[in-house]
């Protein structure tokens, strides 16, 4: 499907502004992956460590699933983005188009509230992610009743970001081992999608080896005060 809009066999303009199409092309392409690599770019994503985030015993992906909305202020059904089921907890992640100002708490609440009332005697730690649409990188506490729940943020520009190193480092081995070569195939079309919905795929600042002048990973001597200013 990515490579039909590319070449303009598909509407090119609505994918590129539709928010459930990136989703999924996103998470449809990451859920291919070796479960330590899924799992170390949520992880790298995120903007706060997540206790006993562990994907190796990811079990399902449930995309737009239609919860109880008892207790919500839906009418209907509440209808989150992307579920995740693990062995000892779910993850529940609210994605938004664009990286700023779309995301908002009770939106969070009701989805909260309907988790609560699917899965609430399945005794589940729950994990939420808010990915994209932050008006802030800061995690946040929502209350509901007694119960306290993190909302970690997330933004696809450091998803894509971490794909990217991800793919320097694993390209020297994809003549040797078709396990990388397969790796690199998803990173490459993870890319070309990012690049389809208006994201920047030229080589970043903070990416960038200044001492070998190509792109690589000089990040943390670029960083180092006295190699900026000497």
């Amino acid at each position: 499907m990515i490579n039909a809009i590319i070449n303009n066999k598909v509407d090119r303009q609505y994918f590129k502004t539709n928010e459930d199409s990136f989703t999924s092309f996103v998470f449809e392409k990451l859920s291919y992956l070796p479960s330590e690599l899924f799992e170390y770019l949520i992880r790298n994503s995120v903007n706060d460590e997540i206790p006993e985030f562990d994907f190796k015993t990811l079990s399902e992906i449930i995309y737009w699933p239609h919860w109880d909305s008892d207790r919500t202020t839906n009418k209907k059904f509440v209808e989150p983005d992307v579920f995740i089921r693990f062995e000892k907890y779910d993850l529940l992640i609210e994605a938004k188009r664009y990286d700023e100002n779309q995301q908002y708490t009770s939106q969070w609440e009701n989805e909260i509230i309907a988790y609560q009332n699917e899965y609430e005697s399945d005794n589940k730690k729950l994990v939420f992610i808010a990915l994209g649409g932050n008006s802030n990188f800061q995690t946040e506490s929502t209350i509901i009743g007694d119960y306290e729940q993190k909302i970690y943020k997330c933004k696809w520009s450091l998803i894509l970001n971490n794909i990217r190193k991800l793919k320097k480092q694993i390209e020297p081995s994809s003549n040797l081992l078709n396990t990388s070569f397969v790796v690199n195939n998803i990173f490459n079309d993870l890319i070309l999608i990012f690049q389809l919905y208006g994201y920047s795929i030229a080589d970043w600042f903070e990416t960038f080896d200044y001492e070998k002048g190509v792109s690589g990973f000089g990040f943390n001597k670029l960083m180092d005060k006295k190699f900026l200013y000497e």
